[in-house]
């Protein structure tokens, strides 16, 4: 953030009552590739800006309202997540719409956890924890919460996979192929019967932060740009295979055990999940894909070459579990 763009911020951080001063630190967090955060710090106060990335998803602005709104109406539910503070909806400040939220302290579960917490019982406690957030946000009646606007229910399942056709085929150039031959089976394969629910669409070890507590518990869920009202078993094919990709041995559950917890904690009966593992698959292909092809124009970043092959893969995996591959 350059000094023009941080005198601003500052400008409207007084403006909005969040913080005020000339003391305000401004630092860049370890982020996604779509969006930017940012630790605002005051010396008494420490709140968390999240904005769009420079070269932005299209309707990125609208993206951060939607995560404001339902931050907004998570607050007072068992889900850990970080509150909203306040929305900025004035270009004028950072050429963008952004929102600032509360700071969690904590750390991300990832491999090697710090030191006070890698042993098999924080794992599997941590773990739990992860299933257990996710089933609390699957229980949230999202319609007394006022979050019938944020996605319609009918035909969730065929706009899925027009969705993320599209947005593949709004891409400068096609570099995936397979991916027809899995929307096709997509398209054949969908569930008669679902339950909507709030998704965040991506619960994995990079998008929570978990209390340096003992015994230690997710403190937030983070990152909420693919939130919306839908299949709840989307979700959970995607935190199994994120989850257990990464961790394995040594105190991690099993994806079977994982299951089970969150059948237990859901009180929903899990039983074939391949629709779902070839859909989470299906998504995530479109959307690293998607990052990768504006790292090509974006002059701030790397080319982002790991997720096109991590892209590919992911359309790989998912003609295997369609049986489409042969």
């Amino acid at each position: 953030m350059d000094d023009a763009d941080r005198a601003r911020l500052v400008a409207w951080l007084d403006r909005a009552g969040v913080m005020a001063g000339p003391s305000i630190d401004v630092a860049a967090l370890a982020t996604g590739r779509s969006n930017i955060t940012y630790l605002v710090d005051d010396g008494r106060t420490r709140v968390v800006l999240r904005r769009p990335a420079t070269v932005a998803l299209d309707r990125a602005d609208e993206g951060m309202r939607r995560e404001f709104r339902l931050l907004s109406a998570l607050d007072g539910t068992p889900v850990p997540h970080p509150s909203p503070i306040a929305l900025c909806d004035d270009a004028g400040v950072l050429g963008c719409v952004f929102y600032v939220m509360s700071y969690v302290d904590g750390f991300m579960p990832s491999e090697p956890l710090p030191h006070e917490w890698a042993t098999p019982e924080s794992r599997r406690a941590i773990s739990f924890s992860a299933v257990e957030a996710m089933a609390a946000l699957h229980a949230v009646d999202w319609r007394a919460r006022g979050l019938e606007p944020l996605g319609s229910v009918d035909g969730f399942h065929k706009r899925q996979r027009a969705r993320w056709l599209n947005q593949y085929y709004s891409y400068p150039s096609q570099l995936l192929p397979g991916i027809d031959d899995v929307g096709s089976w997509l398209e054949s394969n969908q569930p008669a019967e679902w339950t909507a629910t709030i998704m965040h669409g991506d619960v994995n070890g990079n998008n929570m932060l978990v209390a340096r507590e003992h015994p230690p518990v997710v403190a937030a869920l983070l990152d909420w740009e693919t939130a919306t009202i839908g299949d709840p078993l989307l979700d959970v094919a995607g935190f199994k295979r994120t989850w257990t990709e990464r961790r394995s041995g040594d105190g991690w559950p099993s994806a079977d055990e994982l299951l089970a917890r969150y059948s237990q904690s859901s009180g929903r009966l899990l039983t074939d999940l391949t629709y779902y593992d070839v859909l989470y698959r299906f998504k995530f292909a479109v959307l690293t894909e998607g990052i990768y092809q504006r790292s090509l124009s974006d002059p701030n970043r790397a080319t982002a070459n790991d997720l096109h092959e991590f892209a590919g893969s992911m359309i790989e995996s998912a003609r295997e579990l369609a049986g489409t591959n042969g």
